[in-house]
């Protein structure tokens, strides 16, 4: 049906957020480095559910290793807005050439809250 991989990440250069615009070293956070679906189950929202435990799956993370967040480096600019519709911003707004979107933690928080 379909699958999800989280990897441990670190953010070199910090996003453009306040709370962490001046930190002075590599931050940690979380990477979803696969979501798929299989062909014949695509269009059941399993992708959703799988980005939902993702994203639970990264709060109880962070409670453990300060993650900042959840990234994601789409393999397609098609794809972006799946995830912007759950919160995940521009990782570089200034820098149109990257895909890579990141969700912050209090965001990821607040969606596991809500939905789980």
């Amino acid at each position: 049906m379909g699958y999800h991989t989280l990897t441990g990440y670190s953010v070199i250069t910090p996003p453009d957020h306040s709370d962490y615009k001046k930190y002075p070293h590599p931050l940690s956070a979380v990477r979803l480095a696969r979501l798929a679906v299989a062909c014949s189950h695509q269009g059941q929202r399993i992708g959703e559910r799988l980005l939902i435990d993702a994203i639970y799956r990264t709060v109880l993370v962070a409670q453990q290793i300060s993650a900042i967040g959840l990234f994601v480096d789409p393999m397609t600019p098609e794809v972006i807005p799946f995830y912007r519709q759950y919160g995940f911003i521009p990782a570089n707004p200034d820098d149109n050439s990257r895909l890579e979107v990141w969700l912050p933690i209090k965001t990821c928080i607040e969606i596991a809250s809500i939905l789980l």
